[in-house]
């Protein structure tokens, strides 16, 4: 069963920058910051503790009344021997080892780790990646990054990584029919997969979503038999942006995808069992562009 069909516009932007400090005090082994609230998000304290000469262990905490709790991933002792100091200037706070290391992300950049997930990818870098556990699907929030350097994220949360914008439906794209109509996509439903030129239902349907099971009973029409059937999605899209866009499927059975006659995408999963895959498309501004999809259910 195709789960459903989600469209996102990519654009990260990845900044590393000192600490916008309110408030510091000096620990131990490092700092504590009360940030500026215009630039915190929820945090309210940040903890930032020397590990080593090039391991800082980073702790946001949304109340200051609250005490962080102990870690189940971080065991690390701090080496006592490391050398550290303070700088702090112009609302700005830095805390720096004896050796500093700073990292930016470039365009031949690649990230790995993340665990175990189903998209079918190896470099993370560009991608949204959700970490959670589930069946075939293993979360580690740890990343490695071919520059030679690593991130550990004390987290054990459901968390998203990358570019955390929701995906958007279908339909945030221009859709038009087989015909030229403008709105939606000609939905075609037959129950024979093997004679799909014998329709039983055609109508217009702007988005592609059967996320639960109760989705299917609900929005498939009911003359349709998926354990025989086979059921298309055509027209055309087009967008009001130009560059790449990235289409999410999540699928069980047989679905196929083509854009301008090219298949660009031709996969199969068990039915009990939904996989999921992603196309980058390149689209230009105010361009139609063919489009269909196939779903076979019991393919």
């Amino acid at each position: 069963m195709m789960k459903k069909i989600n469209l996102a516009i990519l654009n990260i932007l990845l900044v590393l920058t000192n600490v916008f400090a309110g408030d510091f005090i000096k620990t131990g082994n490092g700092i504590i910051v009360h940030p500026d609230a215009s630039f915190s998000g929820n945090a309210k304290e940040i903890q930032l503790a020397v590990v080593s000469n090039n391991i800082i262990r980073v702790t946001a905490i949304a109340d200051r009344n609250l005490t962080a709790a102990k870690s189940l991933v971080v065991i690390a002792n701090a080496n006592t021997a490391t050398k550290w100091n303070v700088i702090s200037a112009k609302g700005f706070v830095s805390l720096r080892t004896a050796i500093r290391q700073d990292f930016t992300t470039i365009a031949d950049d690649a990230w790995y780790g993340l665990g175990q997930h189903q998209d079918d990818l190896m470099n993370y870098k560009g991608y949204q990646v959700q970490l959670f556990q589930n069946n075939t699907e293993v979360a580690v929030p740890m990343l490695v990054s071919k520059k030679n350097y690593g991130i550990l994220w004390d987290n054990y949360s459901l968390t998203q990584f990358g570019d955390v914008r929701p995906y958007q439906p279908l339909n945030a794209l221009k859709l038009f029919s087989k015909t030229g109509e403008q709105g939606w996509l000609t939905a075609t439903y037959n129950n024979d997969k093997n004679n799909p030129s014998n329709a039983i239902v055609q109508r217009a349907e702007s988005s592609i979503s059967y996320e639960f099971l109760n989705d299917s009973k609900l929005f498939l029409p009911k003359e349709f038999k998926p354990e025989s059937g086979v059921a298309t999605w055509e027209g055309s899209i087009g967008s009001e942006l130009n560059g790449i866009h990235k289409f999410r499927f999540t699928y069980a059975g047989y679905v196929k995808v083509w854009l301008d006659g090219k298949l660009l995408l031709d996969r199969w999963r068990q039915a009990w069992n939904p996989g999921s895959a992603i196309l980058d498309v390149e689209l230009q501004k105010e361009k139609k562009y063919d489009f269909k999809v196939e779903w076979i259910p019991n393919g």
